[in-house]
């Protein structure tokens, strides 16, 4: 179909009566001319009409049409108009110019009108459709940016939103990182694998660790971790809490801490278990506190009995001492000097005096002299005690004077050496014990349930000044929580009742009504008369560890929380990116779609035009050649017959008149058989460009039937034409293959097609065996295979032959239109082209083929049914 304004057709020629034959025929033939005899009057033409065609001869004076053409090609408004050489020169040099040069075509004077009017409209239709589809590419363009600017557009909509989701993501996720950072306590979150999401200070602190390691593996961190711990950790994988409130933890440097740890699940935002939470507090100070405590006790009570023992021994020895030895005894005079020993009868003899201690220190021995005028002059018992060192051993001793007369005086020395050094001992254990309690920040305390006894620091414990404290049942109750109340006395009770130990902790109401919590503990032990029962313990302020631990299930709640927000917030983000990336993957493929759609609607376009004119223009010349051919056959038979009775003779004129005839006959079926191919090609490029009419000539067909028809005309037209063809043919046709509605004229020309080119692949592959001197044997049987079967509800058909194969680099072309993988002149290119079409586009099936080089070939073909 012509456009409706007539093309304009440049003439270029300094030929006047080339122009007017050329004019003449264009004009007739319903076309605008336009006329220029040179090259310059040409480019002023152009400055005023843009002609669709020039037509330009090659000799002209001044520019010939080589140098006119380059010309045109390198201005812009005129580079993609087509030109067509004129010329008389034939030679492939000339015409190899003018192509590199730019042109189309040549047309070779002198001029053939219906020639030349074909090649420009052929060029003619080729420019508008060039035209057309650059319309369409440049709408396409402009449809397609307007997709990306609303796709963009979206894509920075949805961004806005992500960013700011982001940000209100990253505010959450640092007010918990800065609530976690700083809590009182070391907090760890883990995921399901153990890796570290979260850590506080605390923690790094706690546990010797340089920075957080977030990603890392809990078991990586820790290497040497006991099993206890790790079936802790198990166990909150599976719901379950554990705690221990004093466990003892070795660092890798061998130092040994003393913990309280709970482990506990997190769960995310579908209530699944998302990993667990680690709380950890070192507690060694308390713990080896309260081991002092206890082995002070224990060592108080062990000396406290031992020194007891020890001086009741003492004292009973040495009371028998002083009944045995009468010798400690003394009678001194005024004066310190002394008798060494009473007699025993008493007489009056007295022996010879000895001074007072003359080895001692003079300081002892003035002390002594001092205390005995004193005793004398008031005559009372004087009493003080001394010590001294000897043989580098400190003693202390008890030193009694009793006044006997006015010059002598009963000096009594007892030795408390042991007993001073007991209770130093004593005091130090006490001050030990002392510094110990309020290194704990622990108070004693005392009680029979009646009354009881507080230290001072258990009365600042419960807010009383020191000495405040009323000290009877009715003032301790007061200051329990009143909700605690019955419980602490059950407690009391019971302990006494079983003398079982007493181990509670409650609230209680401190100074200005502030609540606070205290851990006491007690034991039952017996009073010192035997006749009752007491409770001694101590108490504790344990309101920061009860804070901390409302903190831990505070911190727990909103690590639970911003965690499932992260997660919500996760999955949001990732809904609105696979939305996103679902649009753009849709708007692609329909995009490609389109272009694939509007390329091949071209192609076929063009090739239909194309084919239209090539077989228009070569049908009648091939038929005048075949059929001048097959006369020349028969005339030259007609000679030759009528020449027979006179060339019996063996004369050479005879011998040469018929040889010449044979090759007459030989060299028009030479002829004939060539035309007889090219209308044959003609005739396939016109049904390929046909492939859809008659798709309203359907019939329900049996296809196992319709394959078998294929294969014998094909293996009958082999054996035609080939004797040596020789092929095992293998079928396996299922019986549950129905009916199916299919287009029967076009499949089986398909079906055909495929078992062709199957033998011709076992064909090729005998042929390269024989070309390359290799032995054909029992190895090798060329063999073909066909099957049917149902898959799903469509029918499955597969061609397989053990022929040369297709190479993989040519494997996507062979369904393009003219390829060919066939010697020149064995094949069209468009026999599996056209099959495709018949089966793809008719019957809306598939075709898959599979090749190994040299091994094998298989096409799968799929119809509905």
């Amino acid at each position: 179909m012509y456009a409706s304004n007539p093309e304009l057709i440049l003439i270029v020629d300094d030929t006047p009566v080339n122009l007017e034959v050329i004019s003449d025929a264009l004009i007739n033939a319903k076309f605008e001319v336009a006329i220029a005899l040179s090259a310059e009057r040409m480019f002023k033409l152009l400055q005023r009409q843009s002609p669709d065609l020039i037509l330009l001869d090659v000799e002209m004076p001044t520019m010939d049409g080589f140098a006119t053409c380059q010309k045109l090609k390198s201005m812009e408004s005129c580079k993609e108009i087509p030109i067509i050489f004129m010329t008389g020169l034939s030679d492939t040099e000339s015409k190899t110019r003018g192509l590199e040069l730019g042109a189309v075509d040549y047309i070779t004077k002198p001029f053939q009108e219906a020639e030349v009017l074909a090649r420009i409209k052929n060029h003619l239709q080729l420019r508008r459709l060039t035209k057309n589809l650059e319309q369409q590419v440049y709408q396409r363009t402009i449809e397609l940016e307007k997709a990306n600017q609303q796709l963009a557009e979206y894509s920075y909509t949805l961004e806005q939103k992500v960013q700011r989701r982001t940000q209100q993501l990253r505010r959450n996720e640092q007010q918990l990182l800065f609530f976690v950072e700083h809590t009182p306590v070391g907090v760890a979150m883990l995921d399901r694998q153990m890796r570290y999401l979260v850590a506080s200070k605390r923690w790094l602190s706690d546990y010797q660790l340089e920075s957080l390691p977030i990603n890392r593996s809990h078991y990586d961190v820790f290497p040497n971790i006991s099993r206890h711990w790790r079936d802790a950790y198990q166990a909150g994988l599976e719901g379950i809490v554990t705690r221990n409130e004093k466990d003892l933890y070795v660092r890798p440097d061998g130092t040994q801490e003393w913990l309280r740890w709970e482990v506990r699940p997190w769960y995310d935002e579908t209530d699944s278990i998302g990993g667990i939470i680690i709380f950890g507090e070192i507690i060694t100070d308390r713990v080896c506190t309260e081991i002092a405590l206890q082995e002070l006790n224990q060592s108080l009570e062990t000396k406290v009995k031992q020194r007891t023992e020890n001086l009741q021994a003492s004292e009973e020895h040495n009371r028998a001492l002083i009944s045995a030895i009468p010798d400690l005894l003394l009678r001194v005079r005024r004066d310190g000097t002394y008798m060494p020993m009473f007699s025993a009868d008493q007489s009056d003899t007295e022996p010879s005096a000895h001074p007072l201690y003359q080895d001692l220190p003079l300081e002892l021995q003035q002390n002594k002299l001092n205390a005995i005028e004193e005793a004398i002059a008031t005559n009372r018992l004087q009493v003080y005690e001394q010590q001294f060192i000897k043989n580098g051993r400190q003693y202390y001793e008890e030193v009694r004077i009793t006044p006997i007369s006015q010059e002598y005086v009963l000096l009594m020395v007892r030795d408390i050496s042991d007993r001073k050094i007991v209770e130093q001992k004593l005091k130090s254990e006490s001050l030990r014990l002392q510094v110990a309690l309020e290194a704990a920040e622990m108070g004693t305390w005392e009680s029979n349930l009646d009354e009881g006894y507080w230290s001072e620091r258990t009365e600042e414990i419960f807010g009383f000044a020191p000495g405040q404290f009323p000290g009877d049942r009715e003032a301790f109750l007061k200051l329990v929580y009143i909700e605690d109340q019955e419980r602490v006395f059950e407690t009391l009770h019971h302990s006494f009742t079983t003398h079982s130990p007493y181990k509670i902790e409650y609230r209680i109401n401190y100074l200005n009504r502030e609540i606070r919590w205290i851990a006491v503990s007690g034991k039952v032990v017996e009073t010192e008369d035997g006749e009752g029962f007491r409770l001694i313990g101590v108490a504790m302020d344990i309101t920061d560890r009860k804070r901390s631990d409302l903190e831990r299930e505070t911190l727990l709640q909103n690590l639970s929380w911003v965690n499932s927000e992260l997660k919500q917030a996760n999955q949001q983000l990732a809904e609105y990116s696979q939305t996103l990336e679902n649009r753009v993957e849709e708007r692609t493929v329909a995009l490609k779609s389109a272009q694939e759609r509007i390329i091949a609607q071209e192609k076929l376009a063009s090739l239909g035009t194309l084919t239209a004119g090539v077989a228009h223009e070569l049908r009648n010349p091939l038929n005048f050649v075949k059929n001048y051919a097959e006369g020349s056959i028969e005339l030259a038979q007609d000679l030759l017959d009528t020449l027979q009775p006179t060339l019996q003779s063996d004369d050479p004129t005879s011998q040469v008149i018929k040889a010449l005839i044979d090759d007459l006959q030989e060299n028009a079926s030479t002829i004939c058989r060539h035309s007889q191919r090219a209308a044959e090609i003609i005739t396939s490029m016109m049904q390929h460009t046909r492939t859809d009419i008659d798709n309203h000539c359907t019939q329900f067909t049996q296809i196992n039937e319709l394959l078998k028809e294929a294969i014998n005309l094909s293996f009958h037209s082999k054996f035609t034409s080939d004797d040596d063809f020789l092929v095992t043919l293998n079928t396996n046709y299922s019986p549950d293959v129905d009916i199916v509605e299919v287009i029967p004229t076009n499949l089986i020309r398909a079906f055909i097609n495929l078992v062709d080119n199957a033998c011709d692949a076992i064909r090729l592959k005998l042929l390269e065996l024989t070309r390359n001197n290799l032995r054909i044997d029992s190895e090798y049987k060329p063999t073909l295979t066909v099957s049917t079967r149902m898959v799903s509800d469509r029918v499955e058909i597969r061609i397989h032959d053990n022929g040369y194969g297709i190479a993989p680099e040519i494997l996507s072309k062979v369904l393009d239109p003219f390829f060919t993988t066939k010697p020149p002149g064995a094949g069209t290119g468009l026999g599996l082209s056209l099959t495709h079409d018949i089966i793809v586009k008719q019957h809306q099936g598939s075709l898959d083929i599979v090749s190994n080089l040299g091994e094998f070939t298989e096409v799968t073909i799929t119809l509905p049914q």
